[in-house]
């Protein structure tokens, strides 16, 4: 994660999914998944269950931080 997008690393076969922070419009927490949604319909996730309790916490704070009132149930 950098100040303007988010690199997620979807295994050895996809490739990197890259989620630009300007085109977020909302990010929820539902339960174990991160959801961005974006301003043109689409969705993207993280599933917190593959990553450390403390990846998840670090995560959540930057986002948080980022997004303010755009992130809910955090």
């Amino acid at each position: 994660m950098n100040d303007d997008r988010l690199s997620i690393y979807r295994g050895p076969v996809l490739s990197r999914k890259l989620i630009n922070f300007d085109h977020v419009d909302r990010v929820v927490q539902i339960n174990t998944v991160i959801l961005f949604k974006m301003e043109n319909g689409k969705e993207e996730q993280i599933f917190t269950d593959f990553l450390s309790n403390e990846d998840t916490a670090e995560i959540k704070d930057q986002l948080k931080k980022k997004f303010g009132s755009k992130a809910i149930a955090f």
